[in-house]
């Protein structure tokens, strides 16, 4: 698997009229593209550990990155994974790369 080198970037809000090309993964963003550093961030999972807050996302690495990077600028930005609880295991194995979350949240209960 290639490591992603650069976290991911957030576009502020885009209005009707803000032009838009596809990018490499063939979806539209901005052409003049503006970034902020989001208060959050809804990180995608298949599966959770609800004791460590790890999860197994889709594969890429593209959120264990970001949250890596956004931690060590001690940006405030808290990463929020959404599932259904029956996504809850009790052990998912991790290594350094993998990221912890700050709180999951499912049908049934907030883990923080």
């Amino acid at each position: 698997m290639q490591k992603l080198t650069e976290p991911l970037l957030f576009s502020v809000y885009i209005q009707n009229k803000t032009e838009l090309q596809l990018n490499k993964f063939k979806i539209l963003e901005p052409v003049e593209k503006t970034y902020e550093i989001p208060q959050f961030c809804i990180v995608p999972l298949l599966c959770f550990d609800a004791q460590t807050k790890h999860r197994i996302g889709y594969g890429g690495g593209y959120y264990d990155r970001t949250i890596e990077d956004y931690r060590s600028k001690n940006y405030n930005t808290k990463f929020i994974g959404f599932g259904h609880e029956l996504l809850k295991v009790n052990n998912i194995p991790y290594t350094d790369n993998d990221q912890q979350l700050d709180f999951i949240i499912t049908d049934q209960q907030t883990y923080c």
